[in-house]
Formats: structure tokens, sequence, C-alpha cells
């Protein structure tokens, strides 16, 4: 019995060795996440996978800030600081279920595609509006964990090296607190593939600061450094962004707070996309931003929302259709954030 420890255990420390050379983790890494299709044909399969899942996590530091302990893997519970908005991800935590609900009463999609998605909360949200829904991420953690029932919709993918999909080819692409995640030089790739995706809006949550001409305005706390707070007060609605790397908030481990590296205003993330040629649906807007006032989200989601050019879907109802809302109410029990 010793014996037989004694050489699982370095078979273990072999293992992980060898998972830590970067060709050979992404080889392994896309086998477990292959084999999850037939794990639920056959437990044995299923019974392998979830051991070299548990390999792979304790060898993934390719992920970089979005590997395991961004997803609360290894975090005791309640420990938020330093590291990502949750120390582990639910549709609670998330509130996915009232961003599906959203989604279904601004924009009557057929289709939505997210990108950022995550271990696919709002995916399987989605597809319970019957609603046909993807995902991308990029952090193979977050798609190697994805929700059983949507393992099969989650994918990896890179939004500034284009993803794998086609053209036009979806009514809706959602990122949720995405965009911040990338280099402010770069954004303007990230906002073309959004554009090339979708044939009809894109709906997008990022931090921001200033004035906000359909909801709450933004603010410098917790995003710049708190011996830069007064000098950026100090400038005024004038100031756009974004905020030079030097002067974002750190962490207690000295890192990017939330790993957020584009904090800039309302109107500077606007201009991304107008320049692009996106224009605003400002009624949808602020049927938005009412129902966030009304589940207290404003001092959490600043949220955009843009049709993008040559926009062409025929939404198969009337947008922000208020009995359409309150039946996504009633199915997800909405009405428990109330007050939280």
């Amino acid at each position: 019995m010793r014996f037989s420890k004694s050489v699982r255990d370095i078979s273990v420390r072999v293992a992980t060795l060898a998972l830590k050379v970067k060709p050979v983790f992404r080889i392994i890494d896309e086998l477990a996440v292959k084999l999850r299709r037939y794990s639920y044909r056959d437990p044995r399969i299923a019974k392998f996978r979830l051991r070299l899942v548990k390999l792979i996590d304790l060898s993934d530091d390719f992920n970089g800030f979005y590997g395991p302990s961004y997803f609360g893997f290894g975090r005791t519970t309640g420990d938020r600081e330093g590291i990502s908005g949750y120390d582990s991800l639910t549709i609670d935590t998330s509130k996915s279920d009232l961003s599906a609900a959203l989604i279904d009463y601004l924009f009557a999609p057929d289709s939505v595609l997210e990108v950022g998605c995550a271990e696919g909360h709002l995916v399987s949200a989605l597809l319970k509006l019957d609603i046909d829904a993807r995902g991308f991420d990029y952090s193979r953690f977050a798609v190697r964990h994805s929700l059983d029932e949507v393992s099969d919709r989650i994918t990896w993918g890179d939004l500034l090296s284009g993803l794998r999909v086609e053209s036009k080819s979806v009514d809706v692409v959602v990122a949720l607190e995405t965009l911040e995640h990338l280099p402010p030089e770069r954004i303007h790739l990230a906002v073309e593939e959004l554009i090339r995706i979708s044939r009809g809006f894109i709906y997008l949550t990022m931090p921001s600061f200033g004035a906000n001409d359909v909801g709450l305005d933004g603010w410098f706390e917790g995003k710049v450094r708190d011996e830069r707070l007064d000098y950026y007060k100090s400038l005024g609605d004038q100031y756009q962004g974004p905020v030079p790397t030097v002067d974002l908030a750190l962490d207690k481990n000295g890192n990017l707070v939330e790993g957020h590296t584009a904090i800039a205003s309302f109107s500077w993330w606007r201009d991304q996309f107008l320049a692009a040629g996106c224009t605003r649906d400002i009624d949808l807007e602020r049927h938005l931003y009412v129902k966030l006032e009304e589940f207290n989200m404003t001092p959490y989601w600043n949220a955009y929302l843009f049709r993008v050019p040559n926009c062409d879907i025929s939404p198969k109802r009337e947008l922000a259709d208020e009995e359409i809302f309150d039946k996504s109410r009633n199915l997800f029990n909405l009405d428990r954030y109330l007050g939280q």
C-alpha cells in the first residue's frame, strides 16, 4: 500500500511538472475539454477526466491573472480582495439570471453570443428563455469548468485575435465586465470584432467615471490610487481618460484591481463605438437604467447599448416588453435581489 501510494505521488509530481510545459498543457487541456462530451456516456471516462482536470488545475499558471484563483479555486470563502469580484462564481454572485431577463426584455433576440462568459451562467439562463446562446472566454480554467448544461456551448477564445464565429451571425453580442481588462490602445480591435459578429445590438457593462446622461454618474473611487484621487476629481467632466496605468488602483497584492487596465469615462467608451459607426438607442438605454435602478444595480453595472452599423434584425416582438420581463421575473425569482 505504501509503495502504491509513493508511486502515485511520484506520478502526480511528474505529471504536474510535464504540464508546466506550455505546449503540453494546451494539448492536455484541450483533451480534457473534448473528453467531456464522452464522459456523460461512460462513468470510467468521467472519472478519468475528473482526475485529469485536477492535475491541470494544479499546474495551471498559463492563464495568468485569469487562472484558477481568479474564479475562487484554492481561496478562502469570503476572500474577494486582491483577485476578483467574487470568491466563487454562481448565478447569484454574477446575477446572470437578471442579465438574461434584461437582454430578453431589451432586444427580443433569437440568438446571443457572450464574450467573457466565464463558466456560462448567463448562457445557461438565456437558454431557459429559449434564446440560442453561446459563449467565449479567454480563461481556459473557466472553459474547463463550464457548467455541465452548457459545456458544449462554451469555447476558449481571444477577442483581440478574433473569435471563431461567422460574421453577422447573432442578434446580440454581450460583454459584461470584460472590455476593461484589455489594454486601452487595443480597445478599437475589440470594438471591430464585436461589430463584425453582431447583426443587431451590442450590450456592455464596464466600470466608468464621469457624467452619464441616462443614469447614475460614475466615480474614481476604487479605480485610481488613493493618493491620486483628489487630482482626478479636480479635472472635472472634461477629462475622458483612460487613466494611465501608473495611476490605477492596486489591490493588496500589488496588482491592478481585478485586472482592470482600461478605466475611462462614459463618454470615452461611447466614442469608441460611435467612431466605429455604431449608434445609441437612447430610449432602450433609458428602459435599461430604470430596471438597473429597480434592482439597485446602478452602482455596480455601468451599462452601454449600441446598434451596429446597418442593424438588420427584426425583433420577434415589441422591445422593452414589460409583460415579458414579468415572466422572466417570476421564472428566475428575480425579486430575491430587491433590497440587496
